[in-house]
């Protein structure tokens, strides 16, 4: 410590008194690790090496190179049998100046120092063999009690590099357990899987148990025991951490955790630099452990009881704590210690119809808001702590120039985004400032890139490109598109070059800002447009999940006051609050959080029916599965005249006997034919009319033509079910534009030509996934988000009976599509695919009983399916791909298509394995190292199960990107090969270092 500060130039005048800002200037630390330079000068206060007066330091002990030597010799001979815990004080102690400054990432040097022969191993010190002996007693009390029928569920918090789940794998009933090993950090779970290998009943994930693990797919109280050795006090706020363990266990579950209870000189050089600012008041930086009273106090407080200490060795200042969840009958979740394999066995079964609901009464929702207590305060002090940057993309209402006025003032470190037409960077009042391009995703590219090169890491996004000031104005094409750009994509390329940098996986928040985008009051003006920034926000975190979003929809002040100041305010607490609210909207004095509420709405209505006998109706989508369901249903109850709409060319009426002769009944036209005259049968008349639902002239036609026939039309149904996936890494602007798609451009045209028509109804189906998200469903989100926005800003304009739905998946072949990875995996959906009677008997309801413009249809409890849908693509995976393995080897395999290249076999052992499998994921027998991925039947969602599989085998982070640039064998065997040299590199440098 002495030696760093003097590297540092730290006292460099000895007659001078220094204060601790100062000597933060004076040393340039990094805001992470004042706090722990604080409890360095403590020491080195204690130890007599510099001395204080009252908050002044100064008078640097001088320490020569000699006598340092010469301390290493003597604690070299002294602790000879443990060479290890030698080496990393050495290392750390070396590289202390690096380090403070942000030069080099402790973890790294940790890493590195710990790894021998290409495994991490961390010798075992004496404190860990007695402490461990301690958890493994423990331990084995409930293994010699539990009932032969009882699952026994544990799970350990940062496990690292495995020292106690070394000695507690061996004594587990291996039939009876499931034992859950996670760390924060992919990079030990990899080690872990090699190292307990010969234990089949361990699984590895990831877990951050200073966020809450349900958004990180855990489920609830879901363990009989937690361990954790030395890994709570670490975290920012011990209150919280306990929480989230308790939120953990099942109830009178155990908890079995060691912890040091008194400042220790070794971690403070080593340990110490791993954790991150301490933010509750419980614990300083002069002491930043709970003592053995403490922690007591701690987990009684916080839902344990029977809380026991146990050490009997006062040198290690250590305690392994045991205690017990306390009982709970408001808890859903059944006690601990009870759970038997059949119930496992059940739940598993039954997992895709958790909590389905069989009366229809109760599969609505409707979305509301609740209000909530804001944030604390934006705390400056307590910022300046923490590592990174803030990026702040500016507005066009010049509330970000306040905002980082704001900041600066604070002693921020902020960087500008402004919109501009090319890329460029410049200085400006010391701040450095970036122009892009919104529309191109190089700009986004070359941002973060030299962000990285400058070592500025951005800790807090804020969002503000859909901020406007024209708040009235009418929907266009132009606006849309405008909307795409700034809210849409504007935030999908940010994402996709957050990704692509490598070192950039740490977790980093993203504020999204909005205006005229939520309806909370009633009285807001509101801009649909706005909902495209609602697809990333959903799906970002799933497919990303160091990447987590929260949109923020306020009312910008009209005049620069004191209001303006209080929204800067409730801004800045709102950008770092750690909370999983992701739909947050400010109301003057006031916080709002979206909420879904069930409503009953009952089958017995005696309200006036929105149908008319022998009405006329307009469908499209008239064709597809829902749009016939819609039909059939209209035909049966009013006889209803119908006009189908469909893009593709359909027989006339005069064709179908023959089409049906030529092409036989099981033909998909043949299909659509008989069931078209099944509804005449019903006494409906049918017109089916070919119009792309995009195309104003073709739709103005269509519609002329149908009042032609049978006269005015008295309801539209806008239907438009589209099934395209794709992965955030493949999407770019020319794949698709959302604002064009039929869900939203057809809207308006629709719209548009009904304005001067009174309708009985306007229903827009939409989608659970504009709440929920999905995997490869950005766009779809982005869209159905629209649609319910649209309702609202419909009923607001000129009071139409219009409705939103946003259904479950219904039986008919285009949603069954939409189950993105249960397509993959080839589940089945049928247990919770409405059939035509219960969506039909929803529809009405909703049509009969509901007042408001959207309305959720859930069979399942939504609230539950909300929860489960935060779970993030790399968690999924793990379940997935087991899965999808198990149903590619029951299935016969097939030989190799007909491909334009020829067959070439694999001439390396990363060939080798990477044919090994393409050919397992495509049962096909033969695959060529140049055969093209997409062309043997890939796509976005199966590429993502093979990045799975290789970061598995090679321990590398292969983006999506590299993937899809790089589509067969060969290629992608150079670029794995890449990959792992510069990791040997990288590692060969450190361990240099």
């Amino acid at each position: 410590m002495n030696l760093a500060l003097k590297n540092l130039g730290a006292f460099d005048n000895p007659s001078q008194n220094y204060s601790l800002e100062e000597l933060f200037e004076q040393c340039q630390v990094i805001p992470r690790y004042r706090q722990l330079f604080c409890r360095w000068i403590d020491v080195l206060v204690e130890r007599g090496h510099v001395k204080q007066d009252g908050k002044f330091f100064t008078n640097l002990l001088p320490l020569s190179a000699d006598s340092i030597n010469s301390l290493v010799k003597e604690f070299r001979l002294r602790w000879a049998d443990i060479p290890q815990q030698i080496e990393l004080v050495q290392n750390f102690g070396e590289n202390l100046t690096d380090i403070l400054i942000g030069e080099k990432e402790p973890l790294k040097l940790y890493a590195a120092t710990l790894a021998k022969e290409g495994e991490i191993s961390r010798q075992n010190l004496p404190a860990d063999i007695y402490y461990n002996a301690i958890i493994q007693a423990s331990l084995e009390v409930v293994i010699k009690s539990l009932p032969s029928e009882v699952n026994l569920r544990i799970l350990e918090i940062g496990g690292g590099t495995g020292i106690v789940t070394a000695e507690l794998l061996p004594i587990l009933p291996s039939k009876q357990t499931n034992y859950t090993f996670t760390d924060v950090g992919g990079f030990f779970l990899t080690e872990a899987e090699k190292k307990f290998s010969a234990y089949p009943f361990v699984e590895y994930r990831l877990l951050n148990i200073e966020q809450p693990p349900s958004e990180q797919g855990y489920e609830s109280h879901s363990f009989d025991v937690v361990v954790a050795v030395n890994v709570l006090h670490v975290t920012q706020n011990i209150g919280k951490t306990l929480e989230y363990v308790r939120s953990l266990l099942a109830p009178e579950g155990l908890l079995l955790i060691q912890e040091i209870t008194q400042p220790q000189l070794d971690f403070d050089m080593i340990d110490g630099l791993l954790m991150n600012p301490l933010e509750d008041e419980q614990r300083s930086s002069d002491n930043p452990f709970l003592s053995k009273e403490q922690w007591q106090e701690a987990l009684r407080n916080h839902g344990f009881v029977e809380v026991a200490a146990f050490s009997e060795i006062d040198a290690f200042e250590q305690y392994v704590f045991v205690a017990q969840a306390c009982a709970s009958t408001a808890l859903p979740a059944a006690s601990a210690f009870t759970v038997t394999f059949e119930q496992i066995d059940a739940e598993n079964k039954t997992q895709v119809s958790l909590h389905e609901k069989l009366d229809i009464s109760d599969w609505f929702y409707i979305p509301s808001w609740k209000r909530l207590m804001p944030p604390q305060p934006f705390n400056s002090k307590l910022q300046a702590t923490q590592p990174g940057c803030w990026l702040v993309f500016i507005d066009e209402c010049g509330l970000g120039d306040k905002i980082v006025q704001r900041l600066t003032l604070e002693s921020q470190n902020v960087i500008i985004v402004r919109i501009g037409e090319q890329f460029s960077s410049e200085i400006a009042s010391s701040q450095r400032v970036y122009t892009i391009n919104p529309r191109r995703r190089d700009d986004y590219y070359a941002l973060l890139k030299e962000l990285n090169a400058l070592k500025l890491t951005p800790k807090m996004i804020v969002h503000l490109w859909s901020l406007t000031l024209n708040s009235g104005t009418e929907l266009t094409i132009k606006s849309l598109e405008r909307c795409e750009t700034l809210s849409f994509y504007s935030l999908l390329f940010l994402a996709q070059a957050l990704a692509e940098q490598q070192n950039m996986t740490s977790p980093v928040e993203v504020g999204i800002v909005s205006n005229n985008l939520q309806e909370v009051t009633g009285s807001e003006v509101l801009n649909p447009g706005k909902a495209f920034v609602l697809g990333p926000c959903k799906v970002i975190q799933q497919e990303y999940p160091n990447i987590v979003c929260r949109s923020i929809d306020i009312v910008i002040p009209e005049t620069e006051n004191w209001q303006q100041e209080k929204l800067i305010n409730q801004l800045l607490a709102e950008f770092m609050v750690q909370s999983s609210d992701r739909v947050v909207a400010y109301r003057g004095n006031y916080r709002w959080v979206q909420t879904f509420e069930p409503v009953s709405l009952d089958g017995t209505v005696e309200a006036k029916s929105q149908f008319r006998e022998r009405g006329v109706y307009l469908i499209t989508g008239g064709l597809g599965g829902v749009g016939l369901f819609n039909a059939e249903y209209l035909a049966k109850t009013v006889q209803a005249k119908l006009i189908l709409i469909g893009r593709s060319a359909f027989p006339n009426r005069d064709e179908w006997l023959q089409w049906l002769s030529d092409y036989g009944e099981q033909d998909s036209v043949s299909r659509k034919i008989l069931k078209l005259q099944e509804l005449e049968a019903l006494g409906a008349e049918v017109l089916v009319v070919k119009a792309d639902v995009t195309n104003r002239e073709q739709m103005e036609a269509a519609i002329t033509h149908a009042k032609n026939r049978f006269g005015q039309i008295n309801g539209v149904i806008h239907n438009a079910v589209e099934s395209q996936q794709e992965l955030f890494a493949q999407k770019t602007l020319e794949t698709g534009r959302i604002f064009l798609a039929p869900k939203v451009i057809g809207t308006i045209i629709l719209d548009h030509l009904f304005k001067d028509t009174k309708l009985d109804f306007f229903v827009l189906t939409s989608s659970q996934a504009s709440v929920v998200g999905g995997i490869g469903l950005v766009e779809y989100t982005a869209e159905c988000a629209f649609i319910d926005a649209f309702a609202y800003y419909s009923a607001s304009k000129n009071s139409r009976f219009i409705k939103s739905i946003n259904w479950n998946r219904w039986n008919t072949p285009e949603w069954m599509t939409q189950a993105n990875l249960n397509r993959v995996s080839e589940f089945t959906l049928e247990e919770t695919a409405l059939t035509l009677e219960e969506g039909m008997e929803a529809f009405r309801r909703i049509l009969f009983s509901s007042t408001i413009p959207q309305v959720v249809v859930s069979r399942s409890d939504f609230n539950d399916l909300i929860n489960r849908n935060l779970i993030n693509l790399r968690d999924t995976l793990n379940t997935l791909e087991e899965e999808f393995t198990k149903i590619r080897r029951d299935k016969p395999t097939h030989p190799r298509p007909n491909l334009v290249n020829a067959y070439i076999t694999p001439r390396t052992e990363i060939e080798r394995i990477l044919t090994d499998i393409w050919q397992e994921i495509f049962s096909i027998e033969r695959i060529g190292i140049y055969d093209n991925f997409f062309d043997l039947g890939g796509d976005s969602l199966v590429a993502t199960i093979v990045i799975s599989r290789l970061r598995k085998i090679f321990n590398i982070e292969l983006s999506h990107q590299r993937f899809f640039d790089e589509p067969n064998i060969a290629e992608l065997a150079l670029v794995i090969k890449e990959m792992i040299l510069e990791e040997l590199e990288q590692f060969s440098e450190n361990k240099i270092n």
